[in-house]
């Protein structure tokens, strides 16, 4: 996974290109803020088999300051963590 940040007043935009995923699978990114706090959705998508093969990109934003960011990660629905990605 690649992942690029753009702070925003308060907030982050996030793009991801994420690959190596299984076709079918329902995932969800997650932007971790430093200090333990909750994680915050971004995104999610179901893994086309297109996706799987060659990567799908995402586009989202989290009420996280992009200074405050730890990581950027892929779960499943079921909280299965799948790739990680530190700031």
């Amino acid at each position: 996974m690649t992942v690029s940040l753009t702070p925003a007043a308060g907030w982050v935009r996030v793009h991801a290109k994420v690959g190596g995923i299984p076709a079918g699978k329902q995932c969800v990114l997650k932007v971790v803020p430093r200090g333990g706090g909750e994680p915050v959705i971004a995104g999610s998508w179901l893994v086309s088999p297109k996706g799987a093969a060659e990567g799908t990109s995402l586009d989202g934003s989290a009420l996280v300051a992009a200074d405050a960011v730890a990581a950027v990660e892929v779960v499943t629905v079921q909280g299965q963590k799948l790739i990680s990605v530190s700031a």
